[in-house]
């Protein structure tokens, strides 16, 4: 019988070496974090210094706008506002009748005096060419339309003053003016004059005074 040749079986086998457990990697997500909240800022504030830009060019062209439109207000008002002249006439003022004639050259000196029923006028020139007939001087009456004129004919001071227009139309230097309510017209006294009266240098001057006269305005 064949001897059992079986290596006896080792009942104590060497244990085997055990492999070293794989370590986990190092997780980078802190850094992408990071770089997130980096780029999200440099975001940011891009847009925000972007609109800051765009608030500074908006309120440039703001502040521009309302200066133009300042200038063109200025130039309108400065078109379409009239401006009120300075008057610079030297005036006659009657206050007794609440008007005033304006003054020239042609009337330096002039004045006035109240009469009944009229007023008479004179000037420097007048009463140089008129030498002592001082009673040959322009006459104005003054009074309503309804109301009788002092020439002793009856007329209204409104038919002294349409009856006027026709002379006024044909030369005549005669007073004929409306202010308000009242007319003041020449009342058509007849006045004798006296050969002194009967000059060129008179009737200049009788009508430089007239045409004043019929220049007069309300105080």
């Amino acid at each position: 019988m064949e001897p059992n040749l079986q290596q006896p079986q080792n009942q104590n086998p060497i244990p085997q070496q055990a492999q070293p457990a794989p370590q986990p990697k190092k997780s980078k997500s802190w850094l992408v974090i990071l770089l997130l909240v980096i780029a999200a800022v440099a975001a940011c504030y891009g847009v925000y210094a972007w609109q800051q830009s765009k608030l500074k060019d908006s309120q440039a062209a703001l502040a521009e706008s309302k200066a133009q439109v300042a200038k063109l207000t200025a130039a309108q008002k400065t078109q379409t506002t009239p401006q009120t002249p300075v008057d610079t006439t030297s005036y006659l003022k009657i206050t007794e009748w609440g008007v005033k004639v304006p003054l020239s050259a042609d009337v330096a000196g002039l004045s006035y005096k109240m009469g009944h029923g009229y007023t008479s006028f004179t000037s420097t020139a007048l009463s140089a060419a008129n030498g002592s007939c001082t009673s040959f001087v322009p006459l104005v009456a003054r009074g309503t339309a309804n109301e009788v004129g002092p020439s002793g004919d009856g007329k209204t001071f409104a038919q002294i003053y349409d009856s006027l227009q026709q002379s006024q139309t044909q030369g005549a230097y005669v007073v004929r003016v409306k202010i308000g309510n009242y007319y003041y017209v020449d009342p058509g006294i007849g006045q004798a004059g006296c050969a002194s009266s009967k000059t060129s240098a008179v009737t200049t001057a009788w009508n430089s005074i007239v045409t004043a006269l019929n220049k007069m305005v309300t105080l």
